[in-house]
């Protein structure tokens, strides 16, 4: 898609919380199986799910795995790069839609993933 990039930080937390400002994408509480968190599965278990496992993870916009599954590459305002909503490796706390961890972008781990933004072109 042309214009496609990582989102950055505030496209990101509006996408995945709405205009209510929720905690969690489903609202303001998060259990085991609404997200793809640390106990989900359990240890053994423990993985990346398929894409929209988990209804509960859907933003107010419909997109799914706001939270868990896999933590997401942003572009922070001040720059760099920040992870945004938890991964399966992780508790709900993670998960919950205001954390934040800055990251080295060499950092390779099958628990990161990113979400594109872009913004449409006019039509003619």
């Amino acid at each position: 898609m042309p214009g496609a990039r990582l989102c950055s930080e505030v496209e990101w937390e509006r996408a995945a919380r709405g205009a209510d400002g929720r905690a969690y994408p489903g609202g303001h509480l998060l259990e085991p199986d609404d997200a793809n968190i640390d106990v989900t599965h359990g240890s053994e278990l423990m993985g990346p799910d398929e894409v929209g496992s988990h209804p509960a993870s859907r933003s107010p916009f419909g997109l799914d795995d706001m939270s868990g599954n896999a933590f997401e590459w942003t572009v922070s305002e001040q720059g760099g790069y920040i992870l945004r909503s938890g991964s399966y490796q992780h508790d709900r706390k993670t998960a919950h839609l205001t954390d934040r961890s800055s990251m080295n972008a060499m950092v390779r781990d099958a628990a990161l993933g990113f979400r594109l933004c872009a913004i449409p072109l006019q039509r003619r």
